[in-house]
């Protein structure tokens, strides 16, 4: 059984209408970049997108997972997912994560992280978000 690290964000951009997401995920023996991905959303809140990012994340945890810590600079996102809030939105995001994690039983930790504060995977993932962002809006000008 392996223990994964997990690093999101989720951003709202108000002049392209759209979201983004991102994760990336570490093994943590050895302790490597196993996977990233970006994305845009159409029309999400940045809560939403942040969820969705984490989402993302654990929904391709590898078969081998028994745990996995979860880092995003979101207060709101992970404290919805550990339950240390009252769920009175996004509910539907909320229940396909406890779907997810339930359904594989993984112990899951979350952590804080301050945004643009100069953790490397953290402002991986808002690069990423960026990133889909402007590739979206080059497309859409094509």
């Amino acid at each position: 059984m392996a223990h994964y690290l997990i690093y999101t964000d989720g951003a709202y951009f108000p002049e392209h209408e759209r979201s983004a997401i991102a994760y990336v995920m570490l093994g943590t023996f050895p302790n490597k970049e196993i996977r990233r991905h970006c994305q845009t959303v159409k029309g999400e809140s940045s809560g939403r997108a942040e969820l969705k990012a984490i989402i993302s994340g654990v929904w391709v945890l590898p078969d081998d997972a028994d745990s996995c810590t979860i880092i995003s600079d979101s207060k709101y996102a992970l404290d919805a997912c550990a339950g240390r809030c009252t769920r009175f939105k996004n509910n539907d995001l909320l229940n396909m994560y406890d779907s997810i994690i339930g359904g594989r039983n993984i112990n899951v930790t979350y952590c804080w992280v301050k945004s643009h504060n100069g953790n490397f995977y953290n402002e991986l993932c808002d690069t990423l978000c960026n990133k889909a962002i402007n590739d979206f809006s080059i497309n859409k000008n094509k």
